[in-house]
């Protein structure tokens, strides 16, 4: 089969030498497409909902990007708060906000300190910035409040996210619920 043609005395040392070039580059190339799509991903998701960019002041002073989703349908006074991983920004959460939004809830996603947008490099947080965390989700909050009092507010975090949900929510009993998505420990 392939494995004598390609030893045989027919087959000259040129041919074996070019085929093994080609499929040496093409795996390279494989490869290198591959870790090209996983770096920086988030970015290049699409955002699709009619969103308003927002800046989010804590009371540290720090900025704090945000995205808000307004309802398109009947106002329902149903709010949702997006909080993403580590490593990672708010454009994670574009398809899923924009579905909520589809279904007329207000939807606030934001970058943490130190990523995204948001003031700051996740190299330079230490662990006190860590704790702050909870106060830049607390400004998304605050900000669907200042739209609808009466707004009842669910939080979903994924990872860091869902620390910071379970913080939140901890703090603030006026959430109406957590959804925590593999919370770290």
């Amino acid at each position: 089969a392939v494995w004598q043609l390609c030893y045989s005395q027919a087959m000259p040392t040129k041919y074996i030498l070019g085929i093994s070039v080609a499929v040496i580059s093409l795996l390279l190339l494989a490869v290198a497409g591959v870790m090209w799509w996983q770096s920086d991903f988030e970015d290049r998701l699409p955002i699709r909902g009619d969103e308003v960019d927002v800046g989010l002041v804590p009371a540290d002073g720090v900025y704090v990007a945000g995205r808000y989703y307004a309802s398109p349908g009947k106002v329902e006074h149903r709010g949702v708060i997006l909080l993403h991983m580590a490593s990672s920004n708010q454009n994670a959460w574009n398809n899923f906000a924009a579905e909520l939004q589809d279904r007329n809830f207000e939807v606030m996603t934001l970058d943490f300190r130190g990523h995204g947008e948001s003031s700051g490099t996740e190299a330079e947080l230490k662990e006190a910035d860590y704790l702050q965390l909870v106060d830049d989700a607390a400004e998304a909050v605050e900000y669907l409040r200042d739209i609808d009092s009466d707004m009842r507010i669910a939080v979903v975090g994924a990872g860091l996210g869902a620390n910071v949900a379970l913080q939140l929510a901890q703090r603030d009993e006026t959430l109406t619920a957590a959804l925590l998505v593999s919370p770290q420990h």
